[in-house]
């Protein structure tokens, strides 16, 4: 009996010790500077770079992401993601991964701070050094760990695949080359398997349902004539309140809203897509909202991904694209585009959180512009990046955040939203 106290104890005690070692009350790492037009444009050149990737769906090939573009990934998503932080740097041949993880990712003021040290290589993935915190971590526990990870994002099994696929590792002080290859079989699984996760970024949604208010639009936009094709827009916001029967039901229109009269490149990431004949005869192209085409795709992109995602992402998507307009061949940072994202997620907040027997009332309140979008009087527009630099300096300054909040402060003073929350 004594042993055995002996040896609970010890584990106990073992519990403990790795506990304290791996989880930290305070982050590794600071927070990053906000990311400007930069940071913004060179996170879209990282994207277009998978993506062009995952659409060649080459058995072979390597992937050149230069450092800057790298950092400046994980600069965006620590903007939209709050209690992330990471960092990336090369020493030598060897890439390191630092990151730190708290609230409201983890309980209270507890945080993990991992890093990882992977060396160049022509045989494949090498890690030359891991750790939680304080806790070093064997190299051959964390390739079981990315592969158990990947398994759980993509599938089991495609762990081994991916980690297997990469045959060399090219580092040096500007950019990182992943040299990879797999059988056609793998290929087409795992490219496959990422394509349907990318489309998992609007959540649990009925695909059909979307489709269907797809249709909706359509029809009551051409043959039955009961949408403009010119002029607001507002009715096309009246029409899926109307049509949506529950709060699953209202998610998939407002993603097919933002398909239909937004972006119909967002269609990948819902996984449904408009027909040729929508494409080439879409009722919605001409309507506008403030009598403008962009504040009306703001509006309704914005309301999409909030139904999709939330309103931090939403708010933070819609910053990402103003800081990508302030570069040269831009439109300049606009912060009446930003009232328009703003709007569109209160809406889709307001929407998704009334109930059916709500619904009716909520139209009888959707009249006009001026009930779903604030006065944009004031508002600057069209900032290059050296102006908006000059007048507000980056995100985080105080003008750029008393902007923010005159926004929300409109928004709050509108009958429609003055119970709903907003982010920023």
């Amino acid at each position: 009996m004594r042993a055995l106290r002996g040896g609970l104890l010890a584990c106990v005690l073992s519990v403990v010790l790795i506990l304290g070692l791996a989880v930290q009350l305070g982050p590794a790492l600071p927070p990053r500077a906000a990311p400007d037009a930069a940071t913004a444009g060179a996170t879209r050149d990282l994207v277009t770079t998978l993506r062009d990737v995952m659409d060649a769906e080459a058995a072979t090939g390597e992937i050149t992401l230069p450092l800057a573009q790298i950092r400046a990934l994980l600069t965006s998503g620590e903007r939209i993601q709050r209690g992330f932080r990471a960092e990336a740097g090369v020493d030598g041949d060897a890439l390191t991964l630092r990151g730190s993880v708290g609230a409201p990712l983890l309980p209270g003021p507890l945080w993990l701070n991992p890093s990882l040290t992977v060396a160049a290589s022509d045989e494949g993935l090498r890690i030359e050094h891991a750790a939680l915190g304080y806790l070093p971590l064997p190299p051959a526990l964390v390739r079981w760990g990315i592969a158990a990870a990947i398994d759980r994002a993509l599938g089991p099994g495609l762990g081994k695949i991916a980690l297997g696929a990469i045959t060399r590792l090219e580092i040096d002080p500007e950019r990182v080359t992943v040299s990879y290859a797999m059988s056609d079989f793998d290929r087409e699984v795992l490219f496959a398997r990422v394509k349907e996760r990318v489309r998992g970024f609007a959540g649990e949604t009925d695909v059909e349902r979307v489709y269907a208010h797809l249709w909706f639009l359509d029809r009551a936009g051409g043959r039955q004539r009961a949408l403009p094709r010119r002029g607001s827009f507002v009715p096309y916001l009246r029409h899926v309140v109307a049509r949506a029967e529950g709060p699953g039901d209202m998610k998939a229109a407002l993603l097919a809203l933002t398909l239909y009269c937004g972006e119909s490149a967002l269609g990948p990431a819902v996984g449904a897509y408009l027909s040729p004949a929508m494409q080439g005869n879409n009722h919605c192209e001409r309507t506008t909202l403030g009598g403008r085409d962009d504040l009306k795709r703001h509006f309704v992109v914005s309301a999409g991904i909030y139904a999709a995602r939330s309103g931090e992402v939403a708010f933070g998507m819609g910053e990402f694209k103003e800081l990508l307009d302030t570069n040269e061949g831009g439109s300049g940072f606009s912060f009446d585009d930003m009232a328009a994202d703003l709007a569109g997620a209160r809406f889709a907040e307001l929407v998704l959180g009334t109930p059916p027997e709500g619904r009716a009332a909520l139209i009888a309140r959707i009249d006009s512009e001026a009930d779903v979008l604030p006065p944009l009087e004031g508002l600057p527009t069209g900032l290059p990046e050296a102006e908006f630099r000059a007048r507000f300096g980056g995100v985080e300054s105080p003008a750029y955040q008393a902007m923010i909040a005159e926004i929300n402060a409109r928004l709050d003073a509108m009958p429609l939203y003055g119970g709903a929350g907003g982010d920023g």
